[in-house]
């Protein structure tokens, strides 16, 4: 595997199974919560403040809304990854991220 091509220092645990699961969650996470739900926060201060509405119509109405939004647009990415197999160890990064393939393979061993 991957880390007995790298001549990496300490303990080294893993396979492509936790990998892919990693670079999952990790992507999952940055545009779920970190992108998406940034958006849906301004999107509900722009209804509440901006436009003035109700309580009521924003938990009821602007709320599932945005919260469908971010999950199922987070999840719908990250799977599509994880079906093409994008989640690979990076070079420059010291997680399992996006890349097309590990930095490791070139066209001679890909």
């Amino acid at each position: 595997y991957w880390t007995d091509i790298i001549n990496m220092q300490g303990t080294r645990l893993g396979n492509t199974f936790t990998c892919t699961l990693q670079g999952f969650l990790i992507r999952f996470g940055d545009l779920s919560a970190g992108l998406y739900f940034q958006m849906g926060l301004t999107i509900y201060y722009i209804c509440a403040i901006g436009f003035e509405m109700e309580i009521e119509i924003l938990t009821k109405y602007i709320e599932p809304l945005i919260h469908g939004f971010c999950i199922l647009w987070g999840l719908q990415s990250s799977l599509k990854e994880l079906f093409v197999g994008g989640y690979n160890v990076s070079f420059d990064e010291p997680s399992c991220t996006v890349v097309s393939k590990p930095w490791f393979c070139n066209s001679e061993n890909s």
